[in-house]
């Protein structure tokens, strides 16, 4: 799970990336080299990661089908909590899905931040102009080869000017401007929040700021905090998990907890830490 991180952080050193495949995966694989609580805890920023929609929207329950309805339906843009080098925004400027996306480090190197993003593409020029390599869910209009790079740096602008630094306990628009109640139709987290908090800065202030701000759902994986103590969230009668229900009722939010599509059925390699599998799903109730 933690490959992603160590790439980016190689590229930031002018270090190239091993080259990605350029088929689409169908999996995820589990890694053993997940930082422990105390790193996350300490230095959250210190571990950039990235994502192309491909890993991370399956993860979450999610496809650009899914977000782009959500879109239609309200007419309000998606968010990405803690999106770092992630190309989940980009690709979606693919189907005429405006996402949002928060950093903590965004603004340090905008233009180095921007280029990383650029570069999680590079392996899939060839599935986009190419629809039959595209995976249901994520099916749009071919782009012919001679527009890719068009493509690209009008879709690096809408990131780059939907993109805003802040923390997931006071999100803001890109003026600035805290951002209104209700102002996103959907708002997920992708190996970031709550992973890189603490259990109560995430039950007490960024759960209920992400809920203000959610229209229709919520969706966090995985869902667990950095502790200190008791980091699996998830757990049956559990004090956290009793915190975290009532947060979610209390904000006018039902909460279903399962195990995330990527980690089910064979689908990941290796042993999967205890609760780096689980998908947390808050609807608001009509």
């Amino acid at each position: 799970m933690i490959h992603h991180m160590r790439q980016e952080r190689l590229a930031l050193l002018g270090q190239p990336p091993h080259a990605e495949s350029k088929e689409v995966s169908k999996s995820a694989s589990a890694s053993l080299s997940e930082p422990t609580a105390a790193e996350r805890r300490d230095q959250p920023a210190r571990f950039m990661g990235k994502g192309s929609a491909f890993e991370v929207l399956p993860a979450l329950a999610l496809d650009f089908d899914t977000l782009g309805q959500r879109y239609l339906e309200s007419r309000k843009p998606a968010l990405d909590v803690g999106a770092s080098f992630s190309t989940v925004a980009l690709q979606a400027t693919f189907h005429s899905i405006p996402i949002h996306s928060t950093d903590l480090r965004c603004d340090n190197n905008r233009h180095i931040f921007l280029a990383n993003i650029l570069r999680g593409m590079e392996p899939f020029k060839e599935i986009y102009t190419d629809l039959n390599r595209l995976p249901a869910g994520f099916r749009c209009y071919p782009v012919a080869p001679r527009e890719w790079e068009d493509c690209l740096n009008f879709g690096i602008k809408q990131v780059n000017e939907r993109m805003v630094q802040c923390g997931a306990e006071r999100i803001l628009m890109p003026s600035g401007a805290p951002a209104p109640d209700r102002c996103f139709s959907v708002v997920f987290s992708h190996h970031a929040v709550p992973k890189y908090s603490t259990t109560e800065l995430f039950l007490r202030a960024e759960l209920p700021e992400m809920l203000r701000v959610t229209d229709r759902e919520l969706r966090l994986f995985p869902l667990l905090s950095a502790g200190p103590g008791d980091e699996m969230l998830h757990l049956p009668l559990s004090v956290n998990r009793q915190r975290l229900e009532h947060v979610a009722n209390s904000c006018g939010f039902d909460l279903e907890i399962s195990i995330s599509p990527m980690m089910q059925g064979g689908a990941t390699t290796g042993t999967v830490e205890p609760g780096f599998d689980m998908l947390g799903v808050f609807r608001r109730r009509l």
